[in-house]
């Protein structure tokens, strides 16, 4: 798979809630759709830098919103509580999301996974994209199986149990 793509790297997010933000918000939309919702959180709660820049905001400001802050702004109600439930658990140490950077990644992987709307997939694709864990793979992405099927040749998307093997 990466032969002849030497020295690509894996995008990274900025940091690791940012990461989170945007694997709760991108999760079963449109990349597009995603974009919208983060960028009306972070005219909500963003940072303000100066010269008309505002930074991704933090869990503290994040966990300071109400979920009706959020689904008048086009999030649907289980979005708003996951990222806003997410966001105070961090704010509040119960959720220790640099402390994990330490640990092995099927630690990792377990308590993200307890972590109330992060199913597998989005605990692999924030293992992959926000702390840079290069075996980790978003099985059951729609872009990934069909990369797969295009660099194998194949006649069909494979399904979750033939993308994980064949990513294995």
């Amino acid at each position: 798979l990466v032969r002849g793509r030497e020295g690509m790297r894996i995008p990274l997010a900025t940091d690791l809630f940012e990461g989170l933000v945007w694997v709760v918000v991108g999760a079963q939309v449109n990349v597009s759709f995603a974009a919208v919702c983060r960028a009306a959180l972070i005219e909500l709660c963003g940072t303000p830098v100066g010269e008309g820049f505002v930074a991704h905001p933090t869990p503290e400001a994040v966990a300071r919103l109400d979920y009706s802050d959020l689904t008048q702004r086009q999030y649907s109600r289980r979005k708003a509580e996951y990222l806003i439930d997410a966001a105070r658990a961090i704010a509040s140490g119960t959720l220790d999301l640099e402390g994990l950077r330490a640990e092995p990644v099927p630690l990792v992987v377990e308590r993200l996974a307890t972590v109330r709307g992060l199913g597998p997939w989005s605990v692999q694709y924030l293992c992959l994209r926000a702390y840079g864990f290069e075996d980790c793979a978003p099985i059951g992405d729609v872009a990934l199986h069909e990369a797969l099927r295009r660099h194998f040749g194949l006649a069909e998307r494979p399904d979750a149990r033939a993308a994980a093997e064949l990513m294995e």
